[in-house]
């Protein structure tokens, strides 16, 4: 067994070398895996992905997964890594992609941080792939002493304002639908089941409330990230200190 981070990474470096490195890392969240459990599924796992070097580290199992692809696993494998995982229990973290072996720790945490994301926001999945949580991370990251509230367009608040006063979610529900499908009146409606007439007078009275331009590609990158923003906020806000920032470390 790995008894450190360098010593996986050294080991894995001698071992592979193909162009497209990734970290997938499976994790019990349910029951304690003894060691002979863990170097069954690790055997399995080895079986399942051949271009990997799949070994017992932290209570878990860490594949260094090299291939010739941009992506790890084709739909027919990851069936049968989702089939594997339920047996068991487990769940995984799936890396982004890199070129250099020296990437590696980088990686792992990657998908750590992938489980505990995923976890919080979609709980009940088997497999979490970190480019889903990136930006969530980047947030994670990024907020630890800052008030959230600095960075969302002041369009957001007044919305809000405006429409707890009238007890609906309308203009800013709008407003997201409306950035969501890249400013097309005609999608939006349709999917809000609306008729255009209705979301033109709610896009005009979004204007006259805010002034906001939605032509300024700017504004409609700030109003993106705004949203985004909420999302993280709704996912994190109300959990303790302790847990958003129990980053992984080596």
């Amino acid at each position: 067994m790995c008894r450190t981070l360098s010593t996986m990474i050294s080991y894995a470096s001698s071992q592979l070398i193909r162009s497209h490195l990734f970290v997938l890392t499976v994790k019990s969240t349910s029951r304690f895996l003894v060691d002979e459990q863990l170097f069954k599924i690790r055997n399995q796992l080895n079986a399942l992905l051949p271009f990997s070097n799949c070994l017992v580290y932290d209570k878990g199992i860490v594949a260094i997964i090299n291939k010739n692809a941009d992506f790890p696993f084709n739909r027919e494998t990851e069936a049968q890594l989702l089939s594997l995982l339920k047996e068991w229990g487990l769940c995984c973290g799936l890396s982004q992609s890199s070129t250099s072996m020296l990437d590696t720790a980088r990686l792992y945490k990657q998908s750590l941080q992938a489980i505990k994301l995923g976890l919080l926001v979609q709980s009940g999945c088997y497999i979490y792939n970190y480019t889903q949580f990136a930006l969530y991370d980047f947030f994670d990251s990024c907020l630890q002493h800052e008030n959230i509230d600095s960075y969302y367009h002041p369009s957001i608040a007044i919305l809000k304002e405006y429409d707890a006063k009238h007890h609906n979610n309308t203009l800013l529900n709008t407003l997201h639908n409306y950035i969501h499908n890249n400013n097309n009146q005609m999608d939006t409606a349709k999917q809000m089941y609306i008729h255009r007439s209705t979301l033109l007078y709610r896009l005009n009275k979004i204007v006259e409330l805010t002034c906001i331009d939605l032509d300024n590609p700017d504004t409609i990158f700030h109003l993106q990230l705004s949203f985004k923003l909420l999302e993280y906020e709704k996912h994190f806000s109300s959990l303790p200190k302790e847990v958003t920032n129990n980053r992984p470390v080596t």
